[in-house]
């Protein structure tokens, strides 16, 4: 397995929703469905919040994809137009 270095300590679920091409609720759903991994924690009131050891361990595609999502810098938000 490959580490990379700016991996996530944890992945929010819009992260993994994003990556996966569908919304949060959607999100839920496979989860219940058995198709992706349970939630390591929840934080504020009820975020999802998964490891990424854990992401890994599932698909270690989406784990390189998510590290790479979370350290793009944001784009701001052209105001002038």
């Amino acid at each position: 397995m490959t580490t990379i270095k700016t991996d996530p300590p944890v992945v929010a679920a819009h992260h993994l929703a994003c990556l996966l091409g569908c919304s949060t609720n959607s999100l839920s759903r496979y989860v219940v469905a058995g198709l992706v991994p349970p939630p390591d924690a929840r934080a504020n009131g009820n975020a999802k919040l998964w490891k990424t050891s854990t992401i890994r361990r599932w698909r270690p595609d989406v784990a390189e994809a998510v590290a790479e999502l979370v350290s793009r810098k944001p784009i701001p938000l052209n105001t002038t137009a």
